[in-house]
């Protein structure tokens, strides 16, 4: 062996080394950085010439891999907006508010507002290199139509948009007639497909022994619907229990025949007024949920996920951004659920690095 070979040697084991200490020094360094994935380092032989003679000695290379798939500590911060998951997958950035533009994925789910210069909004959610959290977004039934990269769009940090109502189907009214009355009256509310509210007369006249006549008009008298109701010797209905009044049914089983007064007691309705948005809320299987001052609570966004068959060569970027690679394979798009990943809303997931182990 040649000196110089002894120096090669030497100055490869202070190389492979100094690799390693400096993916420590890394690793130590973002133990606090949120979505950060920790980097490790194995040693392998380098070799010389093992069969000539006189030996050409060999040395030792630093061999570094980041470990993607190992979940970091879940910590909450209490800001409305911060996501972590627990569980499988990646949350999806893009450079536009489209699928179309270059996607990467990242567990940092620390999320600043992102706020474009082509419009004036409040902006969208997204992490701190600019790009926009991509999601699915509800048609008009509250439904989503899943799919790939394409049908992503970015998730605004508000609505602009009121709930727009919801118009009244079915109803329910409990109520007692009085058997030894001739008269009863009440109103009931409803809201029409525009989501505003309407409110219906409801008159019973008796016109025979067990038989009611029951109009119905509206505010200004104007006819809507009549029916026959009757009752058999113990007050119980024996017509229709389900009146069609305009665009909704309304369920009269719980109207009966006793007594001498009339009483109404109970009256539901699934209709929903206008209202002005308040506020999102994104649930555990990562759908954005409206809150509007009417009451009425919709689905408008889905958070997407993406998974990798190996995230460990996932070819990352700065801020613990991570793009594709051949090795690491094409990211599936998906949902959280099914035992496969849940979101933690007001928290974030922090580094997989745990000082103890080093």
């Amino acid at each position: 062996m040649s000196l110089t070979g002894a120096f090669n040697t030497s100055v490869a084991g202070l190389y492979a080394y100094s690799e390693a200490m400096s993916t420590i020094s890394q690793n130590i360094a973002n133990q606090r950085t949120p979505g950060y994935k920790r980097v490790e380092t194995d040693f392998a032989t380098v070799l010389g010439g093992v069969d000539i003679n006189p030996h050409e000695p060999g040395g030792v290379r630093a061999l570094t891999k980041q470990i993607v798939d190992v979940q970091g500590t879940i910590e909450t911060t209490g800001r409305a907006f911060d996501l972590a998951i627990n569980g499988q997958g990646m949350f999806v950035y893009s450079s536009t508010r489209t699928g179309s533009g270059d996607l990467t994925y990242s567990r940092a789910g620390n999320m600043a507002k992102v706020v474009p210069d082509d419009i004036n909004n409040t902006g969208f959610l997204g992490n701190e290199s600019g790009e926009y959290l991509m999601g699915w977004q509800a048609d008009q039934n509250g439904n989503f139509n899943y799919g790939d990269a394409s049908t992503l769009v970015a998730i605004p940090a508000t609505s602009e948009d009121p709930f727009p109502g919801l118009g009244t189907t079915t109803a329910t009214l409990s109520a007692v007639l009085p058997a030894s009355g001739t008269s009863g009256a009440t109103q009931i509310l409803y809201y029409d497909s525009a989501g505003a509210a309407q409110t219906l007369n409801l008159n019973w006249t008796k016109t025979g022994a067990n038989v009611w006549q029951l109009d119905v008009t509206d505010l200004n008298g104007a006819p809507v619907a009549s029916f026959t109701q009757t009752f058999d010797g113990l007050g119980n209905l024996t017509s229709a229990d389900t009146l069609t009044i305009g665009s909704f049914t309304l369920d009269v089983s719980n109207i009966s025949q006793f007594g001498t007064t009339f009483f109404r007691n109970d009256y539901q309705q699934d209709g929903l007024a206008q209202g002005e948005f308040i506020r999102y809320n994104i649930s555990e299987d990562g759908k954005v949920y409206g809150f509007f001052s009417s009451g009425a609570v919709k689905p408008l966004y889905q958070v997407a996920l993406a998974t990798f068959a190996n995230p460990n060569y996932l070819q990352e970027l700065p801020a613990n951004r991570y793009v594709t690679s051949d090795r690491s394979g094409p990211a599936t798009l998906r949902q959280p659920g099914d035992d496969f990943a849940s979101l933690v809303t007001e928290s974030v997931e922090m580094s997989n690095f745990d000082l103890a182990d080093g």
